[in-house]
């Protein structure tokens, strides 16, 4: 998926609604107790969001200070590849 718009705080909203229904879809499928296609065998929704090169270094942060933040704040697992 490409989210693409002429201004950024158009882009920024339709990033913000898109996360906002993946997170219902997550909790609907714990409701259901993984009984869908749409999650993986741990029944969560991956997630695999591409960047653009230049905002990887600020992302990461030095010495992957940065992304180990976003880590412990979410409690989520991310991987950079």
């Amino acid at each position: 998926m490409i989210i693409s718009a002429s201004q950024l705080d158009r882009q920024h909203e339709a990033l913000l609604s898109l996360l906002k229904k993946l997170l219902e879809l997550q909790i609907e499928i714990v409701k259901l107790k993984g009984s869908t296609k749409l999650c993986n065998s741990q029944n969560l929704i991956e997630m695999m969001i591409l960047i653009p090169e230049a905002t990887v270094a600020p992302i990461i942060g030095g010495k992957g200070k940065q992304i180990k933040s976003f880590m412990d704040e979410s409690g989520a697992e991310i991987v950079v590849n």
